[in-house]
């Protein structure tokens, strides 16, 4: 595979087809790409390292072909955490950066595989073969994780060696749609969250706060009506992660991404809704969103 291919299928793959938004993430002008694209231009080292380096790929991405179980790793990691970088992959691990790396060349270590297999609950036969189920069952993943939310008062005993309780804030409401504006209630109410799990997402609890998510925006990523989990010690944006901000005087819910000029993409889930724009300036971040509850 050329490094032109490799590249086409990161604009497919990882942002949905969209040149303008792949040129903004790598800092270089729409009408280079395209040259690229169309063949008047061949992508030199500078470049496919700065691409490399801006989407953060392993250096010589465009160049080699990945391991085979590498592949297999990025694809659950995606479909069942919603992460797909190197350097996410590694934090959830508690790896180095530089070990995830080697594996994209070498493969994935024994060690790494019982890792795998034990953090994030994908089946280590799927990841070196490709067959059967990619998710292990529940009898043998034994991940103690923070999908499983409980509601707690303030007066039942609670086990704070493994879990630390977000104060839940049952008459906030972050709005997936227009905006809303109702005023926290903390009302004794708590959503617990595996300490372990926090420290590999590298999130301080004393960040972590729970409120409603109101609106249909952003189905059927997350649900209308869903529980939320917010970082509010995450207020940098990082280009398509879901964050919880102000804007005027209405809390709001929905995927952020810089734009030039210092300008904000805001982007709902719900293809019903249309990508808006403000100034940074115009938004107060107030944490990321890393967690929703699901249900039916």
């Amino acid at each position: 595979m050329t490094r032109l291919e490799r590249v086409r299928n990161l604009i497919d793959e990882k942002f949905n087809g969209n040149q303008a938004d792949f040129s903004r993430a790598i800092g270089k002008a729409p009408a280079q790409v395209n040259q690229w694209l169309n063949g008047y231009r061949n992508i030199g080292d500078a470049a496919a390292l700065n691409i490399e380096k801006s989407l953060d790929l392993p250096q010589g991405y465009l160049d080699g072909e990945m391991n085979k179980t590498m592949e297999r790793l990025y694809t659950a990691a995606k479909e069942l955490h919603g992460i797909d970088k190197q350097a996410e992959i590694a934090r959830m691990l508690n790896a180095s950066s530089q070990t995830v790396k080697n594996w994209e060349t070498r493969g994935i270590s024994k060690q790494g595989l019982l890792d795998i297999q034990k953090i994030m609950g994908i089946s280590p036969d799927w990841i070196e073969t490709g067959e059967g189920a990619m998710r292990l069952a529940a009898a043998q993943n034994e991940i103690k994780d923070i999908h499983r939310p409980m509601l707690w008062s303030s007066n039942d005993p609670l086990p704070e060696d493994d879990y630390t309780f977000a104060p839940y804030m049952k008459e906030q409401a972050f709005c997936g749609g227009t905006g809303s504006f109702e005023i926290p209630d903390y009302n004794g109410f708590r959503l617990p969250f595996g300490k372990a799990t926090l420290r590999r997402k590298s999130i301080s609890p004393d960040n972590v706060f729970c409120c409603t998510l109101t609106g249909d925006s952003m189905e059927e990523r997350i649900a209308e009506d869903a529980a939320i989990a917010v970082d509010a010690g995450e207020k940098t944006i990082r280009d398509g992660k879901i964050y919880a901000f102000r804007h005027g005087d209405l809390f709001r819910v929905k995927y952020l991404s810089r734009l030039p000029g210092g300008r904000v993409k805001i982007k709902s889930h719900n293809p019903a809704y249309d990508d808006e724009e403000a100034g940074l300036e115009d938004i107060e971040v107030i944490g990321r969103v890393f967690w929703w509850s699901v249900m039916d």
